[in-house]
């Protein structure tokens, strides 16, 4: 396991180590995934503790499913998928929450998390000016490294629709910088 040009590269008999007990093997997958998980959370649900706990129950799945992991798959994207997977079940158990409680979230949001303050800046404007969609394939895409095929399977979108969210996404980004 290794990052290559911003890319995490998992090799899949991680799963099959996790799946006997090897802690250490959740250890190693966990330093290195956790920080694009953690992102595509955070942008989920726009709220840090909220992030957090998704995270954490991210990778207790991991370990309860390792063995269903099927070999030759995207190692990656599979763990994505059960993150967002986990945001989409909270999200429903929480869907009294109204829009304008996220909006209020935002503003609560810790950045120090992130280092760079041009990145900081960054991502709280993609979080003001952006829908939850578009941000989300954004951050994938460009600061996370995943490709728009594998944005797709994470997302479970058509790679057209990814695209087109992307692209629109981008535009209303270059306009918001602009102002």
């Amino acid at each position: 396991m290794r990052v290559r040009r911003g890319k995490v590269i998992i090799d899949e008999a991680v799963f099959s180590k996790i799946a006997d007990g090897d802690n250490e093997a959740l250890t190693d997958l966990y330093e290195l995934t956790y920080k694009p998980v953690f992102a595509l959370l955070l942008s989920c649900t726009q709220n840090y503790h909220d992030a957090e706990d998704l995270l954490q129950e991210t990778y207790i799945k991991i370990c309860q499913g390792a063995r269903l992991y099927k070999s030759g798959g995207n190692p990656m994207a599979w763990i994505m998928t059960i993150a967002k997977n986990l945001y989409i079940s909270k999200y429903r158990k929480d869907s009294k929450i109204i829009t304008d409680y996220f909006q209020e979230e935002v503003e609560q949001i810790p950045y120090e998390f992130i280092s760079e303050t041009e990145d900081r800046l960054l991502i709280e404007k993609l979080i003001r000016t952006l829908k939850e969609e578009e941000r989300n394939i954004i951050i994938l895409h460009v600061m996370q490294g995943f490709t728009f095929r594998e944005i797709s399977e994470i997302l479970d979108k058509p790679s057209g629709t990814v695209l087109s969210l992307y692209h629109r996404g981008i535009k209303k980004l270059r306009k918001a910088l602009g102002d």
